[in-house]
């Protein structure tokens, strides 16, 4: 039996029937195991189930290219990367990266990069290679393949690689792999980075009204369609995914390559479908963004989003997948956050402790639905007027964001997702890792503290319980504590657990209000 608990209580999949009247698709859950007995219990983990992995990919973020030069010279910058727990990294960011040239920026060309005071691909391989952490970048859809395929080569290959590239649409020659490697080394990276998965274009769906006649009137993209069809396989002056998978193959034949997507499948004139239809069978991943409200956000409906989202959503994906004969192509949720907008943020949500919730529970929920990579949208940012920032971090005064904590406390977590009961007062998350240890994540959003009697089934004797909890006064608070301590900046910050000593495999905890725990039980040495 595969079950997941959302805030709505427990789900039995195979009954289809909830504590909280909440269905969800067989098909799109992934943790497998038996539900355990609550008994005398209020929270009981079964810890023996096989369980399903819990892709850390999921640990994503954004580094936008506009943080600018030497951003990743200040002395918080690779320690909030750490603490964070980011397991991928997504570049250049977001609508730049439909026009970012990199070689044009790299070279200070006038007419080819429109921000010289941006960061550029020689501050990216700083970055890339001071992280322990999988990076995706975004190719320029307004280039060529021939573009893209130079930045694999740099990247990625070896000097003394003779292989073409060529000549471009355009005119520019790219020479060989070999020459582009050769560039890399100059900057003082003489082996390659290893940037393995690749997408191509940003919301190439939303372009600007004037671009096809299905477009947005309020498409925000500068790019030459909106078809998932021209997207696809190309059209008159513009060449499509298949043309960029191709030459990038060509140069690195181990990368994987995703393809816009939307969801639902078909909406946005069907961009989903045409893309699948058209691309299918060449897509190693399908990427999805998903901004909770495309305006002003209701607050007393933000935390059910997470729980109304994924399972419906991957459900519709399955669907579509199997209406066109086509394996199981992974999704990746490139870009998530509570609102698609920064202005349409007017009390500054994102900014308060509610998007700490907010983004943990999207984390489970997409686990839970088998989502296999995600970036929040992003690491570092700016408030505006109302005070919204969609960052984790202030990019300029390092100051920490309540939002932080969400993709740290998963990072805590194990490598397997297995069955929990729990009341509904709560969300929890539950996994194992292969030492023995057990993980839950508590999620308690409420005015009141929650007293607890947990058990961990299939655990023998003492284990050591640890706990990392942030909480804060309220909702709307815009500083949390982590550990009982207020933490201002990154470095501020002291990644040290409260320990509890001892614990049988029943034993009690309380869950303050507004909070936000991760309880590890680990062997007891000896």
């Amino acid at each position: 039996m595969a079950v997941f608990t959302t805030g709505c209580g427990l789900v039995d999949i195979e009954g289809g029937e909830s504590s909280g009247g909440a269905t969800r698709q067989d098909d799109v859950t992934v943790v497998v195991g038996d539900v355990p007995d609550l008994g005398d219990a209020d929270v009981v983990v079964n810890a023996e189930a096989p369980g399903a992995t819990f892709s850390r990919r999921l640990l994503g973020t954004n580094i936008p290219a506009w943080i600018g030069h030497f951003k990743h010279e200040e002395d918080w910058f690779f320690p909030s990367l750490e603490l964070v727990g980011a397991e991928l990294i997504r570049l250049p960011g977001g609508s730049w990266s439909n026009h970012y040239d990199w070689l044009g920026c790299l070279d200070g060309d006038d007419e080819r990069c429109f921000w010289h005071w941006a960061t550029d691909v020689s501050d990216f391989l700083d970055i890339i290679t001071g992280v322990d952490a999988e990076i995706m970048w975004t190719a320029s859809f307004n280039g060529t393949p021939e573009e893209a395929a130079g930045l694999v080569a740099f990247f990625n290959g070896e000097a003394g690689d003779e292989t073409v590239i060529g000549v471009d649409s355009v005119g520019r020659d790219w020479k060989t792999v070999g020459h582009w490697a050769s560039r890399r080394a100059e900057l003082g990276h003489l082996d390659p980075v290893g940037v393995q998965l690749w997408e191509i274009g940003n919301e190439i769906y939303g372009a600007e009204a004037d671009r096809g006649p299905n477009c947005a009137d309020w498409g925000w993209e500068n790019v030459s369609t909106c078809d998932g069809t021209d997207y696809s396989v190309g059209a008159e002056g513009q060449a499509g995914y298949l043309d960029y998978r191709a030459a990038m193959l060509a140069v690195d034949p181990t990368i994987e390559i995703g393809a816009v997507g939307v969801s639902p499948v078909d909406s946005w004139s069907d961009f989903g479908g045409k893309v699948l239809e058209h691309a299918g069978s060449e897509i190693d991943f399908y990427v999805v963004h998903d901004y909770g409200f495309g305006n002003t956000p209701v607050e007393s409906e933000v935390l059910d989003i997470p729980g109304e989202t994924w399972h419906e959503a991957m459900a519709d994906y399955a669907e579509a997948l199997d209406a066109r004969g086509l394996a199981d192509i992974p999704v990746a949720v490139t870009e998530y956050n509570m609102v698609a907008w920064h202005d349409a943020d007017v009390d500054a949500l994102m900014s308060r402790a509610l998007n700490l919730f907010y983004l943990a529970d999207s984390i489970g929920e997409m686990a839970l639905s088998g989502v296999e990579m995600a970036a929040q949208w992003d690491m570092y940012g700016i408030p505006v007027g109302s005070g919204a920032n969609y960052g984790l971090v202030h990019q300029d005064t390092a100051e920490v964001l309540p939002a932080f904590y969400s993709l740290r406390l998963w990072s805590l977590m194990g490598d397997t997702l297995v069955p929990v009961a729990a009341p509904e007062s709560v969300t929890v998350y539950a996994s194992t890792s292969a030492d023995g240890s057990v993980q839950l994540l508590v999620l308690n959003p409420s005015s009141d503290a929650v007293p607890t009697t947990l058990r961990i089934d299939g655990l023998d004797g003492e284990h050591r319980l640890l706990e990392d909890r942030v909480d804060a006064d309220s909702l709307r608070s815009e500083s949390v504590r982590y550990n009982g301590s207020e933490a201002a900046t990154v470095l501020d910050i002291d990644a040290t657990p409260i320990d509890h000593g001892t614990v049988a495999p029943t034993f009690t905890h309380t869950f303050p209000s507004y909070s936000a725990t991760v309880l590890r039980l680990e062997p007891a040495a000896g």
